[in-house]
């Protein structure tokens, strides 16, 4: 298979791809993405159980509750276990893309295999991105924090100021790096699942593909990302209404926090706590939608960066070429 080089040809591509491997690229990040759905939304269903009593009597108080912040460490936890989680199924699924865009058959359980035993080297890529992107701002907003740490323990008003102006420095600068060295940065998971080398080096070498191709690869993703956009609306808003089936909540009058009768609180109590069809489909839904969003996108920034590695060697091997006719001509 040849990479498309136009925009839409590209796109098409994608689709066509994924189409003939749906099951094999989709299998690992809909069960991630199913695991997902499962655990973070019924955590945020305890928490509304555990806390329904306070929110009715005093809606304030829900942010010292201890069992509310302890339900939110947890989530927390869970969420970063659940990223580190997603990095062999991330790196599982660029190998059989490759596959697939090589005519291979898609081999998932070998590739997950090889994502696990080199999770390490593929750390090693994310650092880089991490020290490339978001070093100096998140030193930044470190300075800042001591700077106000520092003013509420002193007093110093001077300190107050220097500290919020870091703070919108670190933000400005964030931004700033989050959109142009992102962009920049933006194949290099790919070139070392293609390379196999996980150097900064070879990091250096997939930041160097994107040059004179920046406003090319912000187009191309601003196309991308509009129509999964409207796949994502169009799709999800059948999740939505599944959602929402059910007992109704409208008698909680949010105006008056103590219009809550004990019935009215144990009916809310005993909705949230069930789960019926209409929030299971809902939950595969939303697992469907994001796996297919997400594929979709590795599926298209692979096919992207090998038409731009392609063309990046092709002109090298020119200039090469060129160079040895320069040089017999002057022999």
């Amino acid at each position: 298979m040849e990479a498309k080089q136009w925009v839409f040809e590209r796109v098409s591509q994608t689709f066509s791809l994924y189409k003939n491997n749906f099951i094999p690229l989709t299998l690992l990040y809909f069960v991630a993405m199913l695991f997902f759905e499962l655990i973070f939304t019924n955590v945020f269903r305890l928490t509304l159980v555990w806390n329904i009593d306070i929110w009715a009597t005093d809606i304030v108080s829900q942010i010292y509750n201890t069992q509310m912040i302890l339900i939110f460490l947890a989530g927390v936890i869970l969420f970063l276990i659940y990223l580190l989680a997603l990095v062999p199924v991330n790196i599982a699924t660029i190998r059989s893309v490759q596959q697939a865009y090589n005519e291979q058959d898609v081999t998932v359980k070998d590739n997950f295999t090889f994502a696990v035993k080199n999770f390490l080297n593929i750390i090693k890529i994310y650092w880089y991105l991490f020290v490339y992107i978001a070093l100096i701002p998140a030193v930044l907003l470190i300075i800042w924090m001591l700077t106000i740490l520092t003013w509420q323990l002193t007093g110093a008003t001077i300190l107050m100021a220097i500290g919020w102006i870091l703070s919108w420095v670190a933000v400005f600068v964030f931004l700033i790096f989050s959109i142009y060295r992102w962009i920049k940065s933006t194949f290099a998971i790919y070139h070392a699942i293609e390379m196999w080398q996980y150097t900064k080096w070879n990091f250096e070498k997939s930041i160097g593909l994107t040059k004179n191709n920046w406003w090319r690869i912000v187009w191309n993703f601003a196309l991308f990302t509009c129509i999964m956009i409207v796949f994502w609306a169009v799709v999800g808003f059948i999740s939505w209404l599944l959602w929402f089936v059910g007992p109704s909540l409208d008698m909680w009058d949010l105006s008056d926090p103590n219009s809550l009768r004990p019935e009215q609180l144990a009916a809310i109590k005993d909705s949230l706590w069930s789960i019926n069809l209409s929030i299971i489909l809902s939950w595969i839904i939303n697992a469907v939608i994001t796996t297919i969003a997400t594929v979709s996108w590795i599926v298209f920034v692979y096919l992207f960066y090998r038409a731009i590695a392609w063309n990046t060697a092709d002109t090298s091997s020119n200039k090469n070429d060129s160079d040895k006719s320069e040089v017999k001509e002057e022999l």
